[in-house]
């Protein structure tokens, strides 16, 4: 049995990353989640001289850790970020 046959609806955990705005100033959907598994990433390396990265962006690695408990997209006021599932056919 392959991973498709045993999980047939996989978690989709989608981020507007325009609505979003800069993520480090924010927070609140990386704090929400259980499970740990959004977080943010530096848009563009720091300038030269700088004090550090100014623009980060909301990523979600393990998807499939995802339970769709629909906090990260409570959390978020902007509307950023939307959870549904996808069902995957299975051949």
């Amino acid at each position: 049995m392959n991973s498709q046959e045993m999980y047939p609806h996989r978690p989709q955990i989608e981020v507007a990353q325009e609505k979003c705005g800069n993520a480090a100033e924010c927070m609140k959907c990386v704090t929400a989640c259980p499970y740990h598994i959004i977080g943010i990433l530096q848009e563009e390396p720091p300038e030269s001289g700088s004090d550090g990265p100014k623009k980060f962006n909301v990523i979600v690695a393990f998807k499939v850790l995802c339970i769709l408990c629909g906090r990260c997209e409570e959390a978020c006021d902007k509307g950023a970020i939307s959870v549904s599932y996808k069902e995957v056919e299975v051949n």
